[in-house]
């Protein structure tokens, strides 16, 4: 692929973490994406777009079992929270750590494919139960706390099914975050602290801010889950 598209390509890909594309930048986006992909060699299948991720994952799932392919399943795989298990988890016990107690109460955590909430939930639990794990997910979009699903304006967060890699037995409480509140969140964080937060991480420390707002909880950790550039 030419340099010129590839240049295109990530500059689409920064407008859209910044102001945001348009319908006609979108669909240039799409083409370029799936023009690159076709230089490597890859086949692209579609999905219909109203099946939504459900009809995606249903479809790579079984295109492998029919060709013998690996699928790579990230929302119910065991290596990804087992990297949390071994890596995320014990550097946060170790941070938290005070002779043997937790410097804070309640750890908050955004739940996309769950990998992370799941590692270190378990880490957290097998060490302590005197601290609490909070699944966050959009209030637009509430699959972990059986309320109603729909479209939301926090990416990486809230896919509209309990995931695989869930486990629910380390999980204290649900969250829920709207996106207004999370997208706000990682804007003050970015103003006051220059941590560009991405929205899944402003709705972790929305959720944080008000469990120690309302009496619920007198240290809590939030884990910022990704990161992201915001024009103000």
């Amino acid at each position: 692929m030419e340099k010129e598209k590839i240049a295109r390509i990530n500059a689409l890909a920064h407008k859209a973490k910044t102001s945001g594309l348009t319908e006609a930048e979108l669909a240039e986006r799409d083409a370029l994406r799936q023009e690159y992909l076709l230089r490597l060699g890859a086949q692209i299948l579609h999905s219909p777009a109203q099946r939504g991720l459900a009809g995606a994952r249903a479809l790579a799932e079984t295109t492998a079992a029919e060709k013998g392919w690996y699928y790579m399943n990230w929302l119910a795989n065991d290596d990804n929270p087992e990297y949390h298990r071994r890596v995320t988890g014990p550097a946060i016990v170790q941070a938290i750590s005070r002779e043997g107690r937790s410097l804070v109460d309640t750890i908050t955590v955004g739940v996309g494919s769950a990998g992370t909430i799941t590692g270190v939930g378990e880490t957290i639990k097998a060490w302590t139960n005197d601290v609490r794990i909070v699944a966050v997910e959009p209030f637009e979009n509430q699959a972990l706390g059986g309320g109603f699903t729909g479209g939301h304006g926090i990416p990486d967060i809230g896919y509209g099914i309990v995931p695989g890699n869930y486990n629910a037995y380390v999980v204290d409480n649900v969250a829920a975050v709207t996106s207004t509140d999370a997208n706000r969140a990682a804007q003050r964080v970015l103003a006051t602290d220059a941590i560009p937060a991405s929205p899944a991480a402003g709705a972790a420390l929305h959720a944080a801010a008000q469990l120690i707002a309302t009496g619920t909880s007198r240290s809590v950790l939030a884990i910022f889950s990704g990161r992201q550039s915001f024009n103000f």
